[in-house]
């Protein structure tokens, strides 16, 4: 959904407020971003800009990126 999002130029906030909107789980919210983004603290960034400071999704994020 995420990818469509983007091929359409759509807003990255948009697309993974839509996600997490739609309750698809903060850890596939995050992976498109993070593929999209050079670092997570950008995604996090982005994802703040958009008020939807959720600790699990940063949480899920940090992991990601470690791991």
């Amino acid at each position: 959904m995420v990818h469509l999002m983007l091929e359409k130029k759509e807003s990255r906030r948009g697309a993974v407020r839509l996600l997490l909107e739609e309750k698809a789980g903060c850890r596939e919210a995050m992976r498109p971003l993070l593929e999209e983004k050079e670092s997570c603290r950008e995604a996090v960034r982005l994802l703040l800009e958009e008020k939807e400071s959720c600790p699990e999704a940063v949480r899920l994020l940090l992991d990601e990126k470690e791991g």
